[in-house]
């Protein structure tokens, strides 16, 4: 960031002085720079200024002091002229034998002789390339920071004047100077701020490595992610991830108590990582936040406007945020029952399942191709603990094998690492702990030195499950279930010697945070936002206006919010959060629930503003309002929008789940009772469930064969309850002469709540079959699908009497529902029909008197009944008289 300068400090300013007299003492300023230590000191004898006398400046709180040795005799230009510091309290016998005696100051900045910008001490970062499209991807591409610092020849004389007492003692430096000047404090130094200097100071926290990369442990990873402060930090100082990943935790010195650093902090802070699961490349930006401007990555800048005091932006304080990004990378090797893709597997008697070796993220070709690739592949031994129990063997063969490459290699096929875990005939006790560990010796010092496969924990049960998902309608005279849910025993099960009770215990799947997204513009000076993420209904636009119906959104709380404001008409124009409909300052959303663009502008492409729904705990509603930027302050839009926030539900119990005993050599069929809600409708959502037998009505004799000694060895089944009712008001309308047009409601609604994610927490898909009945042909046929509530039948013949019926169709995790049909809708193909039921009289509406018609002519002038031609003349007079001209 360019225009990134920090935050401006004055330093008193220091001089150590050319002329050599007598009162001049060898070793009274020294300069070192420690191999241990990122940053160089310089050391001042307590004779000529001490810590009490320092801090009882009053105007230099920061205790900063600028030592200029451009007028010291010998120096020559390209080597240290001034060199900016920091009283620090720290004890000089701490730094190393032989300085006792000393106040110790931190150097923070350092100036060339000749030159007038200092430079900060930092040495390189390294940056990589994380684009795996580049020919450098994963090279070093550059660096981050300057890199000067104290080295031996900082202070080399022109060869006149030699620089006394170079200290050469490399084991402990990696140089230090020594330097003669006066022992009168006064000579030295001045307090008058009229001679002090000032400088922007910036990035006072040095980075020591901004990558990582690991495999996976279930301890904490120690990173080579450090942070140490150049500067005392006067306050405590937050460090906050503003990218938080589920795929690992960033710990502060491996503690999961906090991340506050505490003020006036001199160690090194050390980053580990806590890995959950594997990931590439994933970058973790810090934030820092303090009372302390200069460990403050942001600052928020105010501007008054009448009584009103508005938040402008929040501009970077003494921290640079770009700065401060890590990339971290973690691969994990694993090993997972194929099927359930668990550590955990559940084979039955004389059953076996495939166990799969996989890495994540996958790199196998990374890290295991080449000209000899393998030679790569890693020998993994597998420890079998309960050989008398189950036995492991080679995909393709029945030998028993203790060891396998990762991954498998055949030319250039490179491919994830597959076992087969077999059960024996006759078990041993199946109330063993049955555990398949790994272990393997990769060559010292590479990659993978130290990385832990997890253990694979084993059960063996004579019962089964068909699924391990079901997908429940509720809506039906009966419960449809796809598929129904069956729970077998294992062939050899003696139907005589063991039943069990079935019990299912469910609880709601936990909730996890969706992200939509909306477009944004400005038209007839109010904000429009329109939904765009795939809502199964006419996209939802909202107009702010006064805060009425169609101006309200209801969001669940931790959702993501993206608002696209690239449109030109955004500009000078601000997307704005608020507490209460009261559009104040103080009544800004906490900037910790927005993100904000801002190298962008609005209306400029690229623009995006990030609402992360708050949780309804704190908030109920936030308000969305306008706050313009720019030359045109004065062109607020009109209008209000508000969030109504929900709270994620924590308890939805969709009913009770029922089964008939097990019988050994049987099956045992789930029931379902639904739970109804507040309308005396069906609980919709997601469980979980888990089912285990009732010890008070099992028989015992051979249970620990039939539940292999476990609780629960049935996999757990996940349901969706939905209540997916048949659609209903069908209306149609003909136009262009053929077309049909057909409508339908939900719920007198427009979409199944189960499909509306802004109501649903488990949205799925729903899309609708339009069936036609052709009268004359006696046949029906699907013509058609639509994801939204209408649909237009272009194939139909004109003056043709058709039937249509719709049905609704879910799909779920590739399980589908099916509705039952709506009720016939007739349709007589007729464009301007005044007789939609086939009948017509004067009032059009007379069905009791008049045929069906069976065609739509204009030419249809004829009496409709036979009878009408038994009217005399007479009577056709005297009937149209009666009419009015109009209708004669």
């Amino acid at each position: 960031m360019s225009s990134f300068q920090g935050i401006t400090l004055k330093t008193m300013k220091l001089t150590v002085v050319s002329e050599m007299d007598d009162n001049q003492i060898m070793g009274n300023v020294k300069i070192i720079k420690l191999k241990s230590e990122v940053q160089p000191f310089i050391l001042v004898k307590n004779t000529i200024i001490d810590g009490t006398t320092f801090t009882a400046m009053p105007w230099n709180t920061r205790k900063l002091v600028t030592f200029d040795f451009e007028t010291y005799p010998g120096l020559i230009n390209g080597n240290i002229g001034k060199i900016m510091t920091q009283y620090s309290s720290i004890s000089s016998d701490s730094i190393g034998t032989g300085y006792t005696g000393y106040t110790v100051f931190n150097i923070l900045k350092i100036k060339i002789k000749g030159e007038s910008v200092f430079k900060r001490i930092q040495r390189t970062i390294d940056l990589f390339q994380t684009d795996s499209t580049q020919v450098n991807f994963g090279q070093k591409i550059g660096t981050q920071l300057e890199n000067i610092n104290i080295y031996p020849n900082s202070f080399k004389t022109d060869g006149n004047t030699q620089l006394p007492n170079l200290i050469t003692d490399h084991d402990v430096l990696d140089a230090g100077f020594d330097f003669k000047c006066k022992i009168t404090t006064t000579e030295l130094y001045s307090v008058n701020e009229n001679v002090s200097e000032e400088e922007d100071f910036q990035d006072m926290i040095y980075i020591f490595n901004n990558n990582f990369t690991t495999g996976f442990s279930e301890n904490a990873i120690e990173t080579e992610m450090k942070l140490k402060f150049l500067m005392d930090n006067t306050e405590t100082v937050e460090i906050i991830n503003t990218s938080p990943n589920i795929n690992y935790d960033i710990l502060i010195n491996n503690s999961t108590s906090g991340n506050i650093i505490s003020s006036n902090n001199n160690n090194i802070i050390t980053l580990f990582v806590k890995i959950n699961r594997g990931v590439t490349n994933s970058k973790s930006p810090l934030r820092f936040i303090s009372n302390d401007i200069i460990f403050n990555s942001f600052v928020p800048v105010f501007k008054t406007i009448g009584s009103t005091t508005y938040l402008v932006s929040s501009k970077p304080s003494g921290i640079n945020p770009e700065l401060y990004v890590f990339n971290v990378s973690v691969f994990k090797i694993s090993a997972v029952d194929i099927i359930t893709r668990s550590t955990t597997s559940v084979i039955s008697l004389n059953g076996s399942r495939k166990i799969e070796i996989f890495i994540e993220p996958d790199l196998t070709v990374e890290y295991f191709g080449g000209a000899t690739p393998l030679s790569q592949a890693l020998s993994i031994g597998i420890v079998n603990n309960n050989p008398n129990i189950f036995q492991i063997q080679e995909v393709g063969t029945e030998a028993n094998i203790s060891t396998i490459l990762f991954p498998t290699i055949a030319g250039n096929s490179i491919s994830n690492a597959i076992f087969i875990i077999k059960s024996l005939e006759n078990p041993d006790n199946l109330n063993e702990e049955l555990v398949i560990s790994f272990n393997f010796q990769p060559i010292a010092g590479s990659i993978f030195a130290g990385l832990q496969i997890p253990d694979i924990s084993i059960q063996i049960a004579s019962i089964f499950s068909n699924t391990t998902k079901v997908f429940l309608n509720t809506a039906s005279s009966s419960i449809v279930y796809n598929p129904p849910l069956i729970i077998g025993t294992a062939p050899g099960t003696i139907q005589d010697l063991s039943s069990a009770e079935l019990v299912g215990a469910d609880s709601q799947l936990p909730v996890v945070a969706q992200t939509y997204n909306f477009n944004v513009r400005v038209i007839d000076n109010e904000f429009t936002i329109e939904y765009v993420s795939g809502l199964q209904t006419d996209p939802i636009v909202r107009r702010f206006g006064n805060l009425t119906s169609d101006i309200n959104f209801s969001a669940y709380e931790n959702d993501i919010y993206a608002f696209d404001t690239s449109h030109p008409s955004n500009k000078n124009h601000m997307l704005s959060f608020f507490i209460n409909s009261t559009i104040t300052g103080s009544n800004y959303l906490s900037d910790d629930f927005i993100a904000i663009n801002n190298e962008i502008n609005q209306g400029e492409p690229g623009a995006v503003i990030t609402l992360t729904v708050p949780s309804f705990a704190n908030y109920t509603d936030i308000y969305i309002s306008d706050f313009p930027t720019g030359t045109e302050q004065q062109n607020k839009l009109n209008g209000l929008c508000r969030i109504g926030i929900l709270a994620n539900p924590t308890n939805i119990d969709i009913g009770t789940f029922n089964f008939n005993t097990l019988f050994g050599s049987g099956t045992s069929s789930m029931t379902f009772v639904p739970n109804l809600d507040g309308n005396n409708l069906p609980i919709e959502g997601i469980n979980t469930l888990d089912i285990s037998n009732n010890p008070n009505n099992t028989d015992a004799t051979r249970i620990l064969d039939l539940f292999s000694g476990e609780k629960n060895p049935i996999p757990q089944i996940t349901v969706y309850s939905i209540y997916l009712s048949k659609p209903t008001n069908v209306t149609f309308t003909v136009f262009n002469a053929v077309f049909v047009s057909l409508n339908w409601k939900i719920h007198n609604g427009n979409i199944y709540t189960a499909a509306n994610p802004l109501l649903s927490r488990f949205a799925i898909d729903i899309y609708y079959n339009i069936y036609r009945d052709d009268k004359e042909a006696n046949q029906t046929e699907l013509i058609g699908t639509s994801v939204l509530n209408s649909f237009t039948d272009s194939s139909a013949k004109n003056f043709k009497n058709y039937g249509y019926y719709i049905e609704s169709v879910a799909t779920w995790n590739g399980l589908s529902l099916t509705s039952e049909r709506s009720s016939e809708l007739f349709v007589f193909v007729c464009e301007n029909n005044r007789f939609p039921q086939g009948r017509w009289n004067n009032s059009f509406t007379n069905t009791k008197i008049y045929k069906q018609i069976t065609e739509c002519s204009e030419e249809m002038t004829t009496s409709l009944f036979p009878n009408s031609w038994s009217i005399s003349q007479n009577e056709i007079y005297a009937r149209l008289s009666k009419l009015p001209i109009s209708k004669r």
